[in-house]
């Protein structure tokens, strides 16, 4: 008796974290595609592309680091400047950006390779907390702008009232974010952001403020607006640089990742790994007309429940 009622304990333990596990990734797909899409809507790239070569970039990193590594490819936010700057100097042609982005997907592969030759100690010492904390920052203060022109707030500010809507929404969206995380400390608050964002909509939708005509007239199934790239090098030029900067920003993002789920992934699968993954995701992004990719940490707390001990009490 005692052991069927502990095998029954156990199956329903088990399903009951299996119900878990799929409503933290529906908000892992809402967290990452709000993430993915929004740097090519910003650039004028193609968001079936970037989806596209997310997924398949997020593949390929597993492949490189062995499947040890938590984590989805996403567009990369620090690229955005210059692809912009990239499109307004060749005439809107993105194809040399995408020129740009495969060159840096290279160099990155060849960062992994020169890692592995001269061993991770130096680049520690090269590359302190002190020196990757501060650019992680400044790539995260440069979206503010963004965020705030996106839900209105900048228009209110110069005075015109047709966004007041639209800020009101966002306003509620995210106070439920912290309302949730504040005065709920169980699974209730890792799942705040599917929470919101499914309230913020059904809001949305009864004020009018989304219109469902595209996704009425889309197709079931379609390709992807695939690209082929152009190489100039006064476009390589403007974009090759910023990989000093995702550099440091993926230093920081696998020790933070490591940190949260308990493991050293610098160690262990290895820098030089992760590097090699994101490099070949971004070479392949580049070639089909994607963004350059980069982890995904907007899912951070999918990632921090999966590895905690988790009590049903």
């Amino acid at each position: 008796m005692a052991q069927y009622t502990g095998e029954l304990l156990q199956e329903k333990k088990s399903i009951k974290d299996g119900v878990m596990k799929i409503i933290l990734a529906m908000q892992h797909l809402i967290a990452m595609f709000g993430a993915t899409v929004l740097v090519p809507i910003l650039t004028g790239l193609d968001p079936s592309v970037a989806l596209f070569s997310a997924g398949v970039g997020t593949l390929m990193f597993h492949l490189c680091t062995k499947g040890k590594v938590p984590v989805f490819l996403g567009s990369s936010f620090a690229f955005i400047p210059v692809i912009v700057a990239v499109s307004e100097k060749y005439n809107g042609d993105l194809r040399y950006a995408q020129g740009g982005v495969i060159v840096v997907g290279l160099i990155y592969i060849a960062i992994s390779f020169l890692i592995k030759k001269i061993g991770l100690d130096k680049i520690k010492k090269i590359l302190p907390a002190q020196v990757v904390g501060p650019m992680i920052i400044v790539i995260g203060l440069n979206l503010i702008p963004t965020a705030l022109d996106m839900t209105g707030v900048t228009q209110i500010a110069s005075g015109e009232k047709k966004t007041i809507v639209s800020v009101i929404i966002a306003t509620i969206t995210l106070a439920i974010v912290l309302a949730i995380k504040k005065f709920n400390k169980g699974f209730l608050s890792q799942v705040a952001i599917l929470i919101a964002v499914v309230i913020g909509y059904v809001i949305s939708l009864a004020l009018g403020q989304v219109s469902t005509t595209e996704i009425q007239n889309a197709s079931l199934i379609a390709i992807p607006s695939f690209t082929l790239p152009k190489f100039d090098m006064g476009a390589i030029a403007i974009i090759a640089p910023v990989i000093l900067a995702v550099f440091m920003e993926h230093v920081g993002d696998i020790t933070t990742n490591g940190e949260v789920v308990g493991k050293n992934f610098i160690e262990d699968p290895g820098l030089n790994r992760t590097l090699l993954g994101d490099g070949v995701a971004t070479l392949v992004a580049g070639v089909i007309g994607g963004a350059a990719k980069k982890k995904i940490f907007e899912s951070i707390d999918n990632i921090w429940w999966k590895y905690r001990s988790i009590s049903y009490d």
